[in-house]
């Protein structure tokens, strides 16, 4: 009988045989040693087959797509190869430290209320060579759910890649895993929709390393600022049901709510500066999905932020707000 794996470590690829020997290697390089290896190989054409095959290790798996298909549809396909109990995304150009299943897994498993648990991310170069850490400084541990939306609608993505993260594998097939209608944000639609059922834990620690390069999805993305555009939308339209529905009183849903209206609005203003027809059908959305309560104290909440930038006190006459009596820690403006 077939011996099922605890962890089903998945690297989706296209066109990556510049990187993905080191990938591989980081894997097989883990402290914690119950785990299958599934490549899934996305119709590649620079030998990124070949470079994998040359590895002797019974864990891994190559799977070779018929058809080329969209980023978080192989993403998709590649989970529904997994056997094991836990999922652990890696991208093809980015590295796990050898501690990462070792210090992530035990935590979900002592702890059923997790749905997420990730860690800080040492961003890398083209060669590997170190280049800062990606840190979220204002938590650690434990983090609920309201929390987690309050940081995202501030913030945005403080989660981290898929790279830098752990799940069970009930809960991605549960919520359907990634929506293929993003190009760029379905990681972070998809913490969302788990971080509804239970917490986030985060681990100080770079337990990943996030590699920059010119061929990154991301980079090149970002000149193609439509892609950016609609995905930003569309996650609007998808998480603000969900950001309105969390469990906090009202105050602090208020307060949830401004936040991520002047996070919307910041974004909308410089993503789509330079396409006046884009950012009039942003704030159409804005209009239809949110209050103007929350428009114009999102509008306020970026003249607040501006003023701090610029040294300069909050204008006068204005009462502030006391904190959210549902936030366990005030995140700095």
């Amino acid at each position: 009988m077939d011996h099922r794996p605890l962890v089903s470590v998945i690297i989706p690829v296209f066109n990556g045989a510049a990187y993905i020997a080191s990938a591989i290697r980081s894997v097989l390089a883990q402290k914690f040693r119950d785990f299958e290896l599934i490549v899934v190989d996305n119709r590649s054409d620079d030998g990124t087959v070949e470079i994998v095959r040359r590895f002797d290790d019974p864990r891994i798996r190559l799977h070779a797509e018929a058809v080329h298909l969209s980023i978080y549809e192989n993403f998709n396909r590649a989970a529904a190869c997994a056997r094991g109990e836990f999922l652990k995304f890696l991208c093809a150009d980015d590295e796990l430290a050898p501690a990462h299943l070792s210090t992530l897994l035990p935590v979900l498993q002592a702890q059923p209320g997790v749905s997420l648990a990730t860690s800080s991310r040492l961003r890398i170069d083209e060669r590997g060579r170190p280049a800062g850490v990606l840190l979220f400084p204002h938590r650690r541990g434990l983090i609920g759910a309201g929390d987690c939306y309050r940081y995202v609608a501030e913030f945005g993505n403080f989660i981290g890649e898929p790279t830098a993260t752990l799940m069970r594998k009930a809960d991605f097939d549960r919520h359907q895993g990634f929506s293929p209608r993003y190009r760029q944000v379905g990681d972070l639609d998809l913490w969302c929709r788990l971080l509804s059922e239970g917490c986030l834990h985060y681990h100080p620690e770079a337990l990943a390393r996030i590699r920059s390069h010119c061929k990154q999805l991301t980079r090149l993305h970002s000149r193609q600022p439509e892609i950016w555009i609609r995905d930003e939308i569309l996650f609007f339209q998808r998480l603000t049901p969900l950001f309105l529905n969390v469990e906090l009183p009202g105050i602090a849903r208020k307060r949830l709510l401004k936040l991520f209206t002047a996070r919307m609005l910041r974004t909308g203003i410089m993503s789509y500066a330079g396409s006046p027809r884009q950012l009039v059908r942003a704030a159409g959305h804005l209009a239809n999905l949110l209050p103007r309560s929350a428009v114009l104290a999102g509008v306020f909440e970026n003249g607040r932020k501006i003023a701090a930038l610029a040294g300069r006190p909050i204008l006068r006459g204005v009462k502030r707000a006391a904190p959210g009596n549902g936030t366990s820690q005030r995140a700095p403006g």
